[in-house]
Parts: C-alpha cells; structure tokens; sequence
C-alpha cells in the first residue's frame, strides 16, 4: 500500500495560542500495517499530550499484538484498549491532571489476509471510496480515559482493500466545501485522495493541509483565508495498482498546487 499522512492546526487555534492538538501515527513490521488518528479534546494548555500517548500507545501494541495472526480482532481489541488506557492514567499521573488525556481514537490495523477499523470517539473513515462520518450528540463523543470502549467499526479481506482514509473530525470543513473568505476550494477531498500522484510523495498531504490553513494572496488580493476550522490529522492508503487519477489540481485559476505555491 502507498501512504500519505499529515495534520495541521486548525484556523481557530492559529488565532490563538492553542497547540494542535491531534497527533497521528504509523507503524509497520512483517505481516501488519497500522496506523492510528487522535483527537485532543481536553481544555488543558496540554491537550495534545492524550492524543500522542493514544496514537503512539495503539501502534505499538497492535504490532505487538499483531503478531498473533490467529487470534480474532474480538480477542485482541480488548488487550489493545487496556494499553492504550493505562498509557493514559500514566499521563495523568504525570502531569497531575486528568484533562489532557481526554481524546479521541481511531485507527486501522491491516493483516496478511484481514483487516479492521476501530475507534472510541467521532472522525471519519473511507474504505474503497466510502465514507462514513462517526457523530455524537452535543459534540459529546465518547473517550478510553472516560471509561468507555473501543469498537470495531469495519474489517474485510485484506485482498479486497483497494483504499482506507481515517481523519479526526476537523476533515469535516473540508468535505463540506465550505465558504471561504475568496472562494471554494476547488479540491474537494475525496478527489484529492483520488488522484494517484499525491501518493508518489509522501510530504504532499502535509503541504497541502498547509496550504490549505494559510492566507494565498496575490499581488495584496486575498485569494482564500484558512479552510480548516479545527484541528485535523489524515492517514490515507491507496493499493499501487490502482488507476491513475488527475495530474493537475488547481486552488484558483493560474494557481496549480505543487507549482507556483509548492505543494
């Protein structure tokens, strides 16, 4: 599978002095690819600390876990919720303070013949070119340092997977091609993790989530303002035998991505 990961701190806290405050992470050994995204949700100046204890925590205990191919996710996820848990009380009882260990989880882990997607908290996910967008009620989704569970969301055959994206739930303004202070972005998402290029360079999701949460002016005019509201974190995988997508993408007219503004 190809790769391309990145995050970005949303709009919000750049006015700010907020930290990003979701984390990703990758990990790989024979026979198990995994990768996990978090959300930090706490309101502690260190709420990115649960986020990157839970993405790092999780991928390291999948490979271990991982190399039991026999046991069923069923066996193994609770193993995998204990780790990540008492990473997190470590955490809080380092810093003094159960906030920053608040956040959200959501990962993948792909076997030789199967795979699986988990989470404990909202974001979304897209296997095959579907989508699915986990939602609570009053933006209250359920968090491992709260006492609630992690559930196994999708799996299928390893040899059917052909695409798999996991995000935090700051990828929602960009889904949603919101209105921006200049325009559109004339890049929707899903046709952006379509195109078979981004994949050859691992750093172009990361160049473009940049780009995308900074001011583009051309000779003074604002072209567009920060898209991303929220914070965001991006894990996406293509199968390499998968047809070419566009060659060219442009943000506005006489402004193509990866020219003129380097992504």
């Amino acid at each position: 599978m190809e790769i391309i990961a990145g995050t970005t701190r949303g709009s919000a806290n750049s006015k700010g002095s907020n930290k990003n405050q979701d984390s990703y992470y990758l990990g790989w050994n024979e026979g198990v690819l995994t990768g996990f995204v978090s959300d930090g949700c706490g309101s502690a100046p260190n709420s990115e600390l649960g986020a990157t204890v839970s993405v790092i925590e999780a991928v390291k205990t999948s490979l271990l876990l991982g190399r039991s191919l026999t046991i069923s996710p069923n066996k193994w996820l609770p193993h995998l919720q204990i780790a990540v848990k008492k990473a997190l009380s470590k955490l809080e009882e380092l810093v003094g303070d159960p906030d920053p260990t608040i956040a959200t989880l959501l990962g993948f882990v792909i076997f030789e013949e199967e795979y699986v997607i988990i989470s404990c908290g909202d974001g979304s996910y897209e296997v095959n070119g579907e989508w699915h967008h986990l939602e609570y009620a009053n933006n209250a989704p359920p968090y491992l340092a709260q006492g609630h569970s992690l559930k196994l969301l999708s799996w299928g055959a390893t040899q059917d997977l052909k695409s798999l994206t996991i995000a935090t739930d700051g990828v929602d303004y960009w889904r949603e091609d919101l209105d921006l202070p200049g325009g559109k972005v004339s890049i929707p998402l899903a046709n952006l993790l379509a195109d078979r290029k981004i994949y050859k360079n691992p750093a172009a999701l990361q160049r473009y989530l940049n780009l995308l949460n900074r001011d583009l002016r051309d000779d003074g005019m604002l072209l567009h303002g920060p898209t991303l509201a929220d914070d965001t974190a991006i894990i996406s995988l293509r199968s390499p035998d998968e047809s070419p997508g566009p060659e060219r993408h442009e943000l506005f007219p006489g402004i193509v991505l990866g020219k003129r503004w380097g992504g």
